[in-house]
């Protein structure tokens, strides 16, 4: 098979490679996510020994002298973003569905959050439909953030293969539905949350504001999507 591959892109996947099984050793918890670490670690490691990248083969590139175009490398730098993205989502929904405590300890965890709320409308739904129905908040925050994960990893996958109009266009709206879930529950940890300190209030501002990028490009895709 014809190396495809360049000096600078093999380095690359090295580095990437050095990355995510350092990360899959010794900085993620999750066992989910050291798996697929130590696998994207592992096939980037083999990418670089063997110089053949498969996805850039699906892109048009046979040779070490082809290029992507400035277009199709901001759009994988897109779907890389939603994949961080994902991880992020998949790793919150982790800790809680693992946490033997976490609905035992959701109406002290509500009451807290809305202690010194600066948004009174805000902390009356905290105190009072969520901690009433703990249980049912608790299941349905954890379920709607695999569901974001899964629909985020998946549509970015798909998208980069995926040829036939019908099935980008379903990779379309799934994108968006999750999109939209993650970007609702941003809002609600923000107004739940924010006030507790810098670093709640700075990640869900950033992946608000990330994910809104995400869907106004997701919708300016079904455009280009003929059928």
């Amino acid at each position: 098979m014809q190396k495809n591959l360049c000096v600078f892109e093999r380095v690359i996947r090295v580095l990437l490679a050095a990355i995510f099984l350092y990360a899959a050793y010794a900085l993620f918890e999750n066992v989910v996510a050291r798996t697929f670490a130590s696998l994207f670690g592992l096939y980037s490691l083999g990418e670089a020994l063997l110089g053949v990248c498969p996805l850039n083969r699906h892109l048009g590139l046979k040779s070490q002298k082809d290029h992507l175009s400035s277009t199709t490398v901001s759009f994988l730098v897109i779907m890389w973003i939603q994949i961080v993205l994902a991880y992020e989502w998949w790793s919150a929904a982790f800790s809680k569905w693992t946490d033997t405590e976490y609905i035992t300890n959701l109406p002290a965890t509500l009451a807290f959050f809305a202690s010194e709320n600066p948004f009174p409308w805000f902390s009356s739904f905290l105190t009072g439909f969520a901690t009433a129905n703990a249980e049912l908040f608790a299941n349905l925050v954890r379920t709607g953030q695999v569901l974001t994960a899964l629909g985020l990893f998946l549509t970015a996958a798909l998208c980069v293969y995926a040829k036939q109009s019908r099935l980008r266009r379903s990779t379309i709206v799934i994108a968006v539905a999750a999109l939209l879930g993650g970007i609702i529950m941003n809002l609600a940890f923000y107004f739940a949350a924010g006030w507790t300190g810098p670093g709640t209030h700075g990640i869900n501002v950033l992946m608000f504001w990330t994910q809104a990028t995400l869907f106004y490009f997701w919708l300016s895709q079904w455009r280009t999507v003929k059928g």
